[in-house]
């Protein structure tokens, strides 16, 4: 059982990235559940189905096995910019840590990533990982010290002023990367 790491996709370009199964390798209870935007793919191609469960499976059960095989991936094949979980989500503390560590290993990619799991410690970040903190309306640790992604479906009040509106093409934008860096959030529609 390998890590499947995609090359591309619509929305990213060729911007790499790994995904997990939806809802299974999602935080419980959070308002995307039954707006998951991840599941039209999920259900309609059995080889990302495949691919997908594969991951969770490597991420729960032997994450030794999923971290080796992204960084003998990274090794072989350089890469400016990294995407964590298009679909799923950073599972546990354990995780996270390592995905500082592959980070730290890898210091000419940035690496991103959008969580809803605000109760991990986000203290130990690298500079080139970029932890975006997923927020729906009326959802979300507002006072979280990272950046925001926001969910606007038109009750949202919350979002800045300065946030951006996503484009819907991270290859040719690639902003997200650097939120930190311009101290500004961002905006989807739901999608």
């Amino acid at each position: 059982m390998n890590l499947v790491i995609s090359k591309k996709n619509s929305k990213m370009g060729k911007i790499r990235s790994v995904a997990t199964s939806p809802l299974k390798g999602c935080v419980p209870n959070v308002p995307c559940y039954k707006k998951c935007y991840a599941l039209k793919s999920y259900r309609m191609f059995p080889n990302v189905r495949k691919a997908w469960d594969n991951n969770l499976d490597l991420a729960l059960t032997n994450p030794f096995v999923f971290f080796s095989d992204l960084r003998e991936n990274l090794h072989q094949e350089p890469t400016d910019f990294f995407r964590w979980f298009v679909s799923g989500d950073i599972p546990n503390q354990d995780f996270y840590d390592e995905m500082c560590n592959c980070a730290s290993d890898f210091l000419h990619t940035k690496f991103l990533a959008f969580t809803k799991n605000h109760a991990l410690d986000f203290s130990r970040m690298p500079r080139n990982l970029v932890i975006i903190a997923s927020m729906w309306p009326n959802w979300g640790d507002e006072n979280i010290k990272l950046r925001k992604a926001w969910v606007q479906d038109g009750t949202e009040t919350r979002i800045p002023s300065n946030a951006m509106f996503c484009s819907g093409h991270c290859e040719s934008c690639g902003l997200c990367w650097y939120l930190p860096e311009i101290n500004r959030d961002v905006v989807f529609g739901i999608h």
